[in-house]
């Protein structure tokens, strides 16, 4: 998180439909195509869960 400049909570959602990509056969090392389509859908997740957080006034459950 600290290397990307983001929040702890960010990264952890980030990193989380990462690895639910790759469950559902996404491999962003397998071409390009994919790699755009895999960043795509984490790039919306963390802007909808963040978003979802702040509308709420929600912290986020750890901070660094």
């Amino acid at each position: 998180a600290r290397e990307f400049s983001v929040g702890l909570w960010d990264e952890f959602i980030h990193l989380f439909f990462h690895g639910c990509l790759h469950l559902m056969g996404y491999d962003h090392e397998v071409s390009a195509k994919e790699e755009k389509t895999m960043q795509a859908w984490e790039d919306k997740a963390v802007e909808f869960f963040s978003k979802a957080r702040k509308k709420k006034g929600a912290e986020a459950p750890f901070e660094v």
